[in-house]
């Protein structure tokens, strides 16, 4: 997280003049683009395990109470898709 730091550090100091200010803000987007990329990565590999956690099965073939937890949990994955989405 130093990377993530030294942004901090230095948006909190402010930027001198409009050249640094404006590579300030091109490093602050190549960071939230690598972000989005993980938050997406993150987000298909918390997929993948809620998928394996009903062992495959299709969600109308559930336990009305296994189906609310499906549920639950796949909501939750779908906001994180969202915010992915959103970058």
């Amino acid at each position: 997280m130093t990377d993530y730091e030294d942004l901090q550090k230095r948006c909190q100091r402010g930027a001198t003049n409009l050249k640094d200010a404006n590579n300030l803000l091109a490093e602050c987007y190549g960071v939230l683009g690598k972000l989005g990329v993980a938050l997406a990565e993150c987000t298909a590999s918390l997929e993948g395990e809620v998928l394996q956690k009903y062992h495959g099965q299709k969600p109308e073939d559930m336990h009305p109470v296994t189906r609310r937890e499906y549920d639950r949990d796949m909501a939750e994955i779908e906001g994180y898709k969202a915010l992915s989405k959103e970058g």
